[in-house]
């Protein structure tokens, strides 16, 4: 009895293990995502990053919006930058 419950707890804890290490990779790609994500960000509020590009893994596409506000007063214009990676997306605003 005890060696069976030795047996099932020693599984646990190898189950525990895998699932963590799953999750530290899924949290590295994550970071490495935004990471990324940030850097086209910064390039292209300063001008210097093409309307859509790949880089290795890493896919973009910036789009020129246009909002009107309060029945066509104001309008504001500002971007999107969709980015792709590893079978992940993330939009990001530019101001």
């Amino acid at each position: 009895m005890a060696v069976a419950v030795l047996a099932l707890a020693a599984t646990g804890a190898l189950r525990l293990v895998a699932m963590s290490q799953q999750s530290l990779a899924e949290v590295r790609i994550q970071r490495e995502m935004l990471d990324l994500s940030r850097s086209l960000q910064i390039r292209a509020l300063a001008g210097d990053l093409p309307s859509s590009g790949v880089e290795g893994e890493l896919a973009w596409e910036v789009r020129p919006m246009t909002r009107e506000l309060l029945e066509g007063l104001w309008t504001i214009r500002y971007g999107l930058l969709r980015v792709r990676f590893q079978g992940r997306s993330m939009t990001l605003c530019l101001p």
